[in-house]
């Protein structure tokens, strides 16, 4: 009752009062200091127990997004450490023997710098090399770097694929996920492109913004379009990413989807939110936003670039998440801090008529001072749903967790 009247009075100030920002900034200080600052700082389910990766390391860690992989089939994984605002890439064996070890000249809080893994010997990850933003592959065996001429933004290991976009672009609409520590000319190689190359980066697909700008929004006026997220189906066919812009003060989406093996590329859902988004196998894909105004998780069932179904998952999904894929109807998904800075980590079981099961893995109280493009979003990365991988800053700095199944 009380989120709901929040929201209202929200929406009243948001319309009528000026300064809506500040006005929520001081709101939510307000009941930071008074309700949530002296409630528990973790609850985690008995099924499951939660330990740092590396408590030796000083300073903050953290990896990134949640639409890649932590560790190679090994159990290898990487992190980003920063110290005194100096950030530094890690790669560790499991039993934390420091494998790679490299000063970053750019990064960012909410995807790091992309790390991938190729395979059991080899990542790829975003970096500097001769003045420009590009891709780098490195061998940790041999020691080696293979430098791309683009930067990376995702990857698919079974076609060994790579998808490319402009950075430039999001340095100016949405500078949280590019880098701006660097001279914006470093940001030039991708030309307003959504490119596939191989893993030399040598071009497969090249469709320009203003084409994909037409094809999501037909002859809409959009201003500060950009394309974010975009993520390989598991065969590496199909590329799905998200077309945004405004129009008439109003953020508008398409998501998108690219056929990398007919060079063709369709709008899959328009004239609805679009927020986050996975693929649980190549004719499903888990989406949090809205269809017909109803805000949830919703699941598209759809053939080769053809949507057969969009169907809303019943349930308690009001709140917004990165879902993570384990299988067709299984999925980890987090959410951003309540009202009292709690953020929850959950698994959420998909059923044939499209209700669900839900299992609340964690909840976990993340501090004030993490908020805008400097918060702490879970981001759950996994593999089959034993491991989890979280970023959180309920100890009060940003730190890499490893959340495992009580087996």
């Amino acid at each position: 009752m009380i989120s709901v009247l929040e929201k209202r009075l929200a929406s009243f100030v948001r319309r009528f009062m000026p300064g809506y920002d500040y006005i929520a900034i001081l709101y939510k200080l307000i009941v930071y200091i008074f309700l949530a600052r002296n409630s528990s700082q973790t609850l985690v389910s008995k099924n499951y127990k939660i330990a740092d990766v590396n408590s030796s390391l000083v300073g903050a860690t953290f990896f990134g997004y949640y639409d890649r992989h932590i560790e190679n089939k090994s159990g290898d994984f990487i992190l980003i450490n920063i110290k005194d605002k100096v950030a530094f890439l890690h790669v560790y064996s499991p039993e934390l023997q420091l494998l790679f070890d490299q000063k970053l000249p750019i990064w960012n809080l909410q995807q790091g710098v992309l790390a991938t893994w190729v395979n059991d010997n080899e990542f790829i990850y975003n970096t500097v090399y001769r003045d420009n933003v590009v891709a780098c592959r490195h061998n940790l065996r041999n020691n080696t770097n293979i430098y791309l001429p683009y930067p990376l933004q995702s990857l698919s290991l079974v076609t060994k694929r790579i998808c490319s976009i402009d950075l430039a672009v999001l340095r100016k609409t949405r500078p949280e996920y590019s880098y701006t520590m660097c001279d914006i000319s470093a940001l030039s190689t991708n030309k307003k492109e959504l490119l596939i190359t191989d893993l030399n980066g040598n071009k497969e697909i090249s469709i320009s913004y203003s084409y994909l700008k037409k094809l999501a929004f037909e002859d809409t006026k959009i201003n500060n379009f950009k394309l974010n997220h975009c993520i390989f189906s598991p065969s590496g066919r199909f590329v799905i990413f998200l077309a945004r812009g405004w129009h008439l003060n109003n953020k508008v989406h398409a998501l998108m989807c690219l056929d990398c093996n007919m060079g063709i590329v369709k709008p899959i859902l328009q004239g609805e939110l679009v927020s986050h988004y996975n693929w649980l196998s190549d004719d499903r894909i888990v989406y949090w936003g809205t269809k017909d105004e109803i805000a949830s998780y919703h699941i598209i069932e759809m053939t080769s670039l053809e949507v057969l179904s969009v169907n809303t998952l019943r349930g308690d999904f009001r709140e917004d998440g990165h879902p993570a894929p384990i299988s067709y109807t299984e999925f980890i998904t987090d959410t951003y801090p309540d009202r009292l800075r709690r953020s929850k980590l959950k698994r959420i079981i998909i059923k044939k008529d499209y209700s669900s099961n839900v299992e609340t893995i964690a909840t976990l109280r993340q501090p004030f001072k993490y908020f805008g493009p400097r918060r702490v979003d879970l981001h759950p990365r996994t593999t089959d749903g034993t491991n989890i991988y979280i970023d959180s800053g309920h100890s009060g700095v940003r730190r890499l967790y490893k959340i495992s199944k009580v087996l």
